[in-house]
């Protein structure tokens, strides 16, 4: 038993360019260019725009669907401000030509590039 907490954007995400930063928040990413999916552990991304995370507990869930929107507002609104590059310990992130790239294998999973982002307009509700 679990729960399933599905959320949505109101366009089409590019699931490739998702891809790399998706390692953010999941060991095992997978991209399914057939079926326009994007897996990331326990967290779904469909190309238009439908996100659908499960987890045992309806908290972690719903922190992953808040963690996979910030994910796809950065990947595609990216400002090349480099803040999330620079709170990076690990040294995972970078910019190139004004916007920020990932170097997958080196990220630690730490989040610290969730902090404040100009490109995040709405910020999850952590009430839940």
């Amino acid at each position: 038993m679990g729960y399933s907490i599905e959320a949505s954007v109101s366009r089409p995400v590019d699931l490739k360019k998702l891809k790399p930063f998706a390692r953010a928040i999941a060991w095992f990413v997978e991209l399914d260019e057939d079926k326009n999916t994007l897996a990331a552990d326990l967290v779904t991304f469909s190309g238009d725009g439908s996100i659908v995370s499960m987890a045992y507990v309806e908290k972690d869930a719903a922190s992953r669907i808040g963690e996979a929107l910030q994910l796809i507002a950065r990947a595609e609104q990216c400002t090349g401000c480099g803040l999330c590059a620079e709170r990076c310990q690990a040294g995972a992130l970078y910019m190139k030509d004004g916007k920020v790239e990932i170097h997958e294998d080196e990220c630690i999973f730490c989040k610290d590039c969730f902090g404040p982002c100009p490109g995040v307009i709405i910020e999850p509700d952590d009430s839940a």
